[in-house]
């Protein structure tokens, strides 16, 4: 057999395996942040109820009164906005804003909300629902992009290493 066809085999197993790693890494990235995004949507819905309950029954005793605070303040990551059926915002959370820059902030990230249409309907009254819009949080986006980031990171060490033993071989000669 010839040198160089063992070369080129051997360098298209692991091309092939280096592809089987970043696909995997990519497949099983993506089964994360699905079931993260289904987690993150449950939050979301659970709080929509509270508030509900919150709103609609003011006698619902101190027990359950507490259990529902408890479940609007475990919302520590996920951005969300609580407007009115004339969309004026009653509430917001886990979003950072200086009291300066408020309004603008938050009218920013309403209009990145709608834009992504995750919206859920609290039928408190049948003239005066309210709208609840969530977006995914930091972590989630951070746990999207990063099997890319991770794929560039090996790409270019790939690349600097092939370099370098490409010069090292070209030298030797």
């Amino acid at each position: 057999m010839d040198i160089y066809y063992k070369k080129r085999r051997w360098k298209q197993i692991l091309f092939m395996f280096a592809l089987l790693i970043g696909v995997s890494s990519i497949l099983y990235t993506n089964n994360l942040v699905n079931q993260v995004s289904k987690e993150e949507q449950d939050k979301v819905e659970r709080w929509a109820e509270a508030t509900r309950l919150m709103v609609t029954y003011e006698d619902l005793g101190s027990d359950v009164t507490n259990y529902l605070h408890q479940i609007l303040s475990t919302n520590t990551t996920i951005p969300v906005i609580l407007v009115d059926n004339n969309m004026n915002i009653i509430t917001d959370k886990n979003i950072n804003y200086s009291n300066r820059n408020k309004e603008r902030v938050l009218e920013r990230e309403l209009n990145k909300m709608l834009a992504k249409r995750n919206i859920i309907t609290i039928p408190l009254d049948e003239d005066a629902p309210q709208y609840l819009y969530y977006k995914e949080s930091s972590l989630l986006v951070n746990l999207r992009y990063y099997p890319f980031f991770q794929l560039s990171v090996v790409v270019i060490f790939i690349l600097v290493a092939y370099v370098a033993f490409n010069s090292s071989r070209k030298a030797e000669q």
